[in-house]
């Protein structure tokens, strides 16, 4: 529907769609769910953000430290740097993996134009999205499936997919997790799965999860 890629243009990470309910409606259904022994199984997309999010827009309004949450260039020429080694993700409906704003601005969109691509190399990125993964688990939420995970971490001069780093960083709620072992948060997300998409010889097999930790498992 429009601009939503099928949900997968997040602008809020916290609420639920206002024509599908609320945030209070969701825990809800998880709680019936788990009631009647269902698990209920959420995507949570990491690569990217919607062109709306609250950081996007403070980014184009160029508010300080928010276009470090993203790949902003003035000139395109390591654009196309990225783009000699960097397949293309739908080269038909959104070819290249760069949109130039409209004042001139050019900014990673490896999805659509209006999917921003997130810069994990900036700390607070990693730290606001591990937040935002560990809210929606305390909402309830038994598993979770982390989307486009091959994506997320970009280095000049490779494919940007499936790099050493995406494994470290996916790995890092674990940790998080257990250090954390024992106050609310924790015992909130106790019994949630983690799951990631894979990639395999440059393709990304979306049916396919990997398995990074089962909270349910930790002593």
């Amino acid at each position: 529907k429009g601009r939503s890629d099928g949900g997968y243009a997040v602008s809020d990470f916290r609420a639920v769609q206002p024509e599908l309910g609320t945030m209070d409606d969701l825990e809800a259904l998880a709680d019936a769910c788990r009631e009647a022994g269902i698990s209920l199984c959420l995507d949570f997309v990491m690569n990217h953000t919607s062109e709306d999010h609250q950081w996007a827009k403070k980014a184009r309004a160029g508010e300080p430290g928010y276009r470090e949450r993203y790949f902003f260039y003035d000139r395109w020429d390591i654009p196309r740097e990225f783009e000699k080694t960097v397949p293309q993700v739908f080269p038909t409906t959104a070819p290249g993996s760069f949109t130039q704003l409209e004042d001139g601005r050019i900014v990673m969109t490896n999805f659509y134009p209006y999917q921003w691509d997130l810069n994990y190399a900036n700390p607070m990125v990693f730290n606001d999205m591990t937040e935002n993964l560990l809210f929606l688990a305390n909402r309830g939420i038994d598993v979770i499936r982390l989307d486009a995970i091959p994506y997320i971490w970009k280095e000049l001069g490779t494919d940007c997919r499936n790099l050493p780093q995406v494994h470290t960083i996916v790995r890092m709620p674990y940790a998080l997790q257990r250090h954390h072992h024992g106050n609310h948060l924790a015992h909130a997300c106790r019994r949630g799965r983690l799951f990631a998409e894979t990639a395999d010889g440059g393709g990304v097999r979306p049916a396919q999860g990997l398995p990074v930790f089962e909270l349910s498992a930790l002593p």
